[in-house]
């Protein structure tokens, strides 16, 4: 998982790159990137907003990481700070649609936009998105289930019950994430554990 992440903010950091021609009139030549991350409740999000930082300043760009602390409201105003400081380019991972109007207002002053790990949904006004392979992860996350439950162990006379949720209604890669889990749990189904 961790060669993945690192993969992604790479690769990440190479498309903020070829936009590189937008810098005119910079401070020091260096484009500003405004990385707004959803939270700081998990680990994963500091560590992506902290990595995404450090690989976009390796690569001479000026960088500031916010987290919305799962306030959207928090993270459109992080987002305006970082328009009235002079970004360039914005990379959002979101909590949900709200952050729309600060995409649309990004978009007007045609600023480069990347949803990062989740679609945002209700706008089309950004023009990247980067995230991991989410079935990848579900499956992942489903076989994770299978062994540390001894799942193939179960049997009539010993059952396992599991009860599935699919996740956040506001969360895009919720959906993605189940149906690999799911799948998971179907052979295990048809095998006769479950």
């Amino acid at each position: 998982m961790e060669e993945i992440i690192k993969k992604t903010v790479i690769f990440l950091v190479a498309v903020v790159f070829t936009f590189s021609f937008l810098c005119i009139n910079c401070k020091n030549n260096a484009i500003f990137i405004g990385i707004a991350m959803p939270e700081n409740h998990a680990l994963r999000w500091i560590k992506d907003g902290n990595s995404l930082k450090v690989e976009a300043e390796l690569r001479g760009y000026r960088a500031q990481v916010q987290w919305a602390d799962g306030d959207q409201l928090v993270q459109n105003q992080q987002i305006e700070d970082f328009l009235k400081q002079g970004a360039k380019a914005l990379i959002i991972g979101n909590n949900n649609d709200g952050v729309c109007p600060a995409i649309e207002a990004a978009n007007r002053e045609n600023i480069v936009i990347i949803a990062y790990d989740r679609i945002i949904q209700g706008t089309s006004d950004y023009g990247f998105f980067i995230t991991f392979n989410n079935y990848k992860v579900g499956q992942l996350q489903g076989q994770s289930i299978i062994d540390g439950t001894n799942l193939n162990e179960a049997s009539s006379e010993a059952p396992l019950y599991i009860t599935l949720f699919a996740g956040s209604s506001t969360d895009a890669n919720a959906n993605f994430f189940f149906q690999a889990q799911w799948m998971s749990f179907f052979r295990t189904s048809k095998e006769g554990h479950l």
